[in-house]
């Protein structure tokens, strides 16, 4: 509205402008309310670490991993008969267990990703690393304290088994007495055998090393990439949900 003087009459004329008409399209458009966004459809901004979905993915590849193992070694023994040694078992445990632990970490990778919350794939891969890093740290602490415990007790065995070997007396020449002297020609071949037997846990150990550094990358490879599965699984929910 707007006022405006006339010179001449000295009156005053009012000029009221049009109202504006809404129509009812933007009348219903102002009803309506406002779309609801997830979170899972809204880019994160920079690095988003959640510990919950590294600690759910480091629980669940741990109990697959045990899983698989028991599994493993169920059908091992019973396909065992009396003929078949030690080292065939032992080979096909460790195999087994490289396998059974690159699948726990895929698992346990594809849980973090898929409990994470993120759109970004990226994030799922780094969580299903971490979720790994978390497993791997927490078998190897177990194999380390197992492996030291037998060690001992093997150590404790041989001791016993050697017996006390006394006090060696010699005469002016300080050479061993003559019930020993017997006795140091008699441990030559047993030490040749333990030196066999050293070269060969040499070797199985440098095996194992090896195939254990495989099977570490291999399992870090399965986790991330499942990971990133498990982020596209969370996306693909979403959009079925909507």
């Amino acid at each position: 509205m707007t006022m405006h003087e006339d010179n001449r009459t000295g009156r005053t004329t009012v000029h009221t402008a049009p109202a504006r008409t809404t129509t009812s399209t933007e009348t219903m458009r102002s009803r309506e309310p406002p779309e609801a966004t997830s979170d899972l459809m809204v880019a994160p901004a920079g690095w988003r670490l959640s510990w919950g979905a590294v600690f759910a993915g480091v629980m669940v590849a741990l109990v697959a991993h045990m899983i698989l193992n028991l599994l493993g070694i169920g059908i091992g023994l019973a396909g065992a008969t009396g003929g078949t040694s030690l080292e065939w078992l032992g080979t096909g445990f460790g195999i087994w267990w490289t396998v059974a632990g690159i699948i726990a970490a895929a698992i346990g990778g594809w849980i973090a990703g898929r409990t994470l919350g993120s759109s970004d794939r990226s994030d799922g891969m780094i969580h299903g690393l971490l979720s790994w890093a978390g497993a791997t740290l927490v078998v190897g602490f177990l194999l380390t304290t197992a492996a030291g415990g037998i060690l001992g007790v093997q150590q404790g065995m041989q001791q016993q088994a050697m017996g006390p070997l006394g006090a060696i007396t010699g005469q002016a020449g300080g050479g061993p007495a003559p019930g020993q002297q017997g006795q140091a020609q008699g441990q030559q071949p047993g030490q040749q055998q333990q030196q066999q037997v050293t070269e060969r846990a040499a070797g199985a150990i440098s095996g194992a090393a090896i195939v254990s550094f495989i099977g570490l990358l291999l399992g870090a490879a399965a986790a991330a990439a499942a990971g990133r599965a498990g982020v596209s699984a969370a996306r693909r929910a979403l959009h079925e949900a909507a």
